[in-house]
């Protein structure tokens, strides 16, 4: 069993990564659960101590309560990007957890050596996608190809991606 804690409600980041990763891999036959982002730490307790998930995903250290060394019980997995570290509130408590954190879901590669560095174990690269909209979509025949990324920092981006892009006549 694997339990999300959040960093906030179903939208944004925390959509995108935290619960439609719950949801596939609940397809995928993995018995899970998203608890709401406001429980207490008391109520969270209870919940995994009643549960005794096999491992716990936090969305990095956005919520106060996603802390590695407040369930020392259960193996702890960080999904994260590059905000985690990047935000001066939030560098402090990321750096501290990558030594405590049994691995971490990293949105690039740049995120996954930043962890590395910072002492985490296990890291996996697993590129934030988004589901497509069941609305009608124009036609995009004659249309040139588009890539979007979003950077909250840092232009290594580019050095990581750029060479894996091929422009066709």
């Amino acid at each position: 069993m694997a339990v999300f804690l959040p960093a906030g409600p179903a939208e944004g980041a925390a959509l995108l990564r935290i619960y439609n990763i719950a949801h596939q891999i609940r397809a995928e036959g993995w018995r899970t659960a998203v608890l709401p982002w406001r429980l207490t730490l008391a109520a969270r307790r209870r919940y995994l101590a009643a549960a005794a998930p096999d491992v716990v995903v936090m969305q990095g250290a956005r919520h106060r309560l996603n802390r590695p060394d407040l369930y020392p019980e259960w193996p702890v997995v960080y999904d994260m990007d590059d905000a985690d570290f990047h935000l001066e509130h939030l560098a402090g408590p990321v750096r501290e957890a990558m030594g405590q954190v049994a691995g971490v879901i990293a949105g690039s590669g740049y995120i996954a050596r930043w962890c590395e560095k910072a002492g985490a174990r296990n890291v996996e690269v697993v590129w934030t996608g988004t589901p497509l909209s069941p609305r009608h979509r124009a036609s995009q025949i004659g249309r040139p190809q588009v890539v979007a990324i979003v950077s909250s920092s840092s232009p290594s981006w580019q050095a990581e991606i750029v060479p894996q892009l091929s422009v066709s006549p």
